[in-house]
């Protein structure tokens, strides 16, 4: 699944990149400025009573998201981490263009965790995701 999570990733960023770049704040008196929120979810199997987050601590101001290493892993957290890992790899992918970088100050990124889909269809796997919403301000 690695190479279709990687491929739809890439798709999905150069889908934000053309959106947010096509996007022209100045005309109907809009004020240019955009959200991408990207909310993320996690299926509803039970994770252990145990389980740690163990990676280095993220302190993230421009996320607005802190998690110390050692934090209790629980699902609500692990669909913030699916939301924060996402965002941050758009994010990179975005940086990377010129044309970005010259409305990166109109651009605000928010990250939600929206704890596990409790949705009576689909697969774990589809539980397992994000949402990506680009909001333009009237």
């Amino acid at each position: 699944f690695a190479r279709e999570v990687e491929s739809s990733l890439d798709s999905a960023a150069d889908f934000i990149f053309r959106t947010v770049t096509d996007y022209k704040g100045d005309c109907n008196g809009k004020t240019g400025k955009i959200s991408i929120v990207i909310s993320g979810f996690a299926d509803p199997r039970p994770i252990s009573q145990n389980a740690k987050f163990m990676d280095s601590d993220i302190e993230d101001a421009d996320f607005d998201f802190f998690v110390p290493r050692g934090s209790k892993m629980d699902n609500d957290l692990l669909s913030k981490l699916r939301a924060y890992f996402t965002a941050k790899h758009f994010e990179k992918k975005l940086k990377s263009r010129d044309e970005y970088n010259n409305i990166i100050e109109k651009v605000e990124w928010r990250i939600e965790g929206k704890g596990v889909d409790k949705s009576e269809t689909g697969t774990l796997e589809q539980k397992r995701r994000v949402n990506i919403k680009i909001n333009f301000d009237d």
